[in-house]
């Protein structure tokens, strides 16, 4: 996004005037900028839609621009992690005891690791105790 400057689209903040003047609202002059910026952003727009697996642009329904696509999938994949780091805190807290030592251990370490990778640390006391709370 930001090697071909297109972060401006998704935030939205950075739209021209749709006219430079009340004069050229009451004649339909419509400003070049603001047309470029729409060109792009529907450029951008497409491109993300094309770029979904089938099932979330159907979520995209009534959006009209990228920054509004770019907001809907801030919050789609924000609750989606949500319910995964709780479903995952559940798991940890409720590991199978009919397994091996060793099998025990590593459903634990994945489990804290993939907590990690969707920013939701779990600290090593938190690790150690989960670990003796089960034993």
């Amino acid at each position: 996004m930001k090697g071909l400057k297109n972060f401006k689209f998704l935030d939205g903040q950075q739209v021209p005037s749709k006219y430079l003047s009340p004069k050229d609202n009451l004649v339909d002059k419509i400003n070049q900028d603001f047309l470029n910026h729409e060109q792009q952003d529907q450029l951008l727009l497409a491109w993300m839609l094309a770029s979904m697996t089938p099932t979330i642009p159907t979520k995209m329904v009534a959006l009209s621009t990228a920054s509004q696509i770019w907001e809907k999938l801030h919050v789609y994949f924000a609750s989606q992690t949500i319910a995964m780091v709780q479903k995952l805190k559940i798991q940890l807290h409720t590991p199978k005891k009919d397994r091996s030592i060793n099998l025990y251990l590593l459903e634990i370490k994945k489990i804290v690791n993939t907590l990690s990778t969707i920013g939701s640390h779990i600290s090593p006391d938190d690790h150690i105790e989960t670990f003796l709370d089960c034993l």
